[in-house]
């Protein structure tokens, strides 16, 4: 979910469009969760009022053998006036028409759950105005509560699905359609050079691409100064610093969720913790996790450094992947990054947090979701127990946005670290 990388390109051998499976959407057979929701729920329907029309019948104080065959006798002339077995039948009838247009038709119009409610709201209606009898209701389960339920659960069958189920369908292709466009346009695209581990490391992607893009991006930094953006990204990088300097000495305190490498704690404030020891020297380390995170990070799909501020400061955008097996579609974050370096220790940290800026708005279709990053930051350092290995370590607070369940995502980011620890480790192996 987190996207650090440092070069500006797509990495296309990670992310298959053709691969997204959405569960909004549907795939490999499968109908969407949305539907199969609204299937359940007409299921739900017919055995509720099977249940309710039981207990009325065998309260009713009659013999039960003679109870029932008066009920299921369609052929009485009293069968509309004593009996409720005509709703059980209506409702059967409803939910199987909306189970074979929804569930295995897989209809995308509402056209079928309008007929079916507005037949069943007629009926209803005229059996209360010509044909409803007190005499015949049990002592203990009035009627009308049949009646009622048949009649409230057909309308709320009428608002899931036009207003639930299709759109959140229609919205999962709309996005499915976006994100494979943006491949599909990027996946010829030159790469931009790896950037050494360097004084020049920070050095805008922009300066290596075309002396027009050079203009451009030499423009944009003197409106972003004139604008005063400048002393806000200084500001926000400071504040990213003194935040996760804090976070980090409390860390130990957090509520533990894996104790053996990597380890991974959490605040309750909802932060993130992550430590993990890589038998290789902290600058190797510290270039994989910053520099050539796009080498093995496959949750990144675009990542490009817009602005350079300072020697130790820069304005970045990324695109994170899919998560979740597509539940999660991708975010775009707008970071500042900031590095503190002490080469001669091996100690080397990335600060980093979400702004806003005119560089880069949110995407107006709101097709793709701007994500927030809070002040967080990795930190690499030499082992104290092993002069050949060294330690990662790192803070992670970020808002996906987009009216995703919190708990749902943090569910799963146990397993995010888990895999993005094994991926960085099988990486520096090679």
């Amino acid at each position: 979910l987190q996207v650090m990388s440092g070069r500006g390109r797509l990495r296309s051998s990670s992310f298959d469009s053709h691969n997204l499976h959405y569960p909004l959407l549907g795939g490999d057979g499968r109908i969407s969760k949305d539907r199969r929701r609204f299937v359940v729920l007409s299921f739900f329907d017919f055995m509720l009022v099977m249940l309710l029309w039981f207990i009325c019948t065998v309260s009713k104080g009659l013999d039960i053998d003679q109870a029932f065959i008066e009920e299921v006798n369609i052929f009485s002339d009293k069968f509309m006036r004593d009996s409720l077995f005509d709703v059980v039948i209506l409702v059967a009838l409803r939910m199987i028409v909306l189970m074979v247009c929804y569930g295995a038709l897989r209809f995308t119009t509402w056209i079928p759950v309008a007929i079916t409610t507005a037949f069943s709201s007629a009926y209803l209606l005229i059996k209360v105005i010509f044909f409803f009898s007190h005499r015949a209701a049990s002592p203990s389960l009035p009627q009308y509560l049949i009646v009622l339920t048949s009649f409230i659960v057909a309308w709320v069958e009428l608002w899931f699905m036009p207003f639930r189920v299709l759109p959140r369908e229609r919205h999962a292709a709309e996005v499915l359609t976006e994100v494979t466009s943006v491949v599909s346009s990027r996946q010829n695209s030159v790469s931009r050079p790896v950037i050494p581990f360097s004084d020049d490391e920070f050095r805008s992607a922009l300066e290596f691409s075309s002396s027009e893009e050079e203009e451009n991006a030499s423009t944009s930094t003197v409106a972003a100064r004139k604008r005063g953006s400048k002393a806000s990204y200084i500001k926000a990088a400071c504040t990213a610093q003194e935040r996760t300097t804090r976070l980090l000495s409390t860390a130990v305190t957090w509520r533990a969720l894996r104790a053996h490498d990597p380890i991974v704690r959490q605040s309750d404030a909802g932060a993130f913790y992550v430590r993990s020891t890589f038998p290789v020297a902290a600058k190797e380390l510290w270039e994989a996790v910053w520099v050539r995170n796009l080498e093995w990070n496959d949750q990144v799909l675009d990542a490009k450094e817009v602005l350079r501020v300072d020697d130790r400061t820069c304005l970045f955008y990324s695109v994170s992947a899919p998560a979740m097996r597509g539940y999660i579609a991708s975010r775009d974050f707008l970071d500042v990054r900031r590095v503190d370096a002490e080469p001669e220790l091996g100690e080397y940290s990335g600060y980093f947090m979400s702004v806003d800026s005119h560089l880069l708005p949110p995407n107006t279709n709101k097709k793709i979701v701007r994500g927030t990053n809070g002040p967080s930051v990795m930190r690499v350092y030499p082992s104290s127990d092993n002069a050949t290995s060294s330690t990662l370590e790192w803070i992670m607070q970020t808002d996906l946005k987009g009216g995703l369940p919190k708990r749902v995502v943090q569910a799963n980011m146990l397993t995010f670290f888990v895999n993005n620890m094994t991926r960085l480790r099988a990486y520096l192996a090679r």
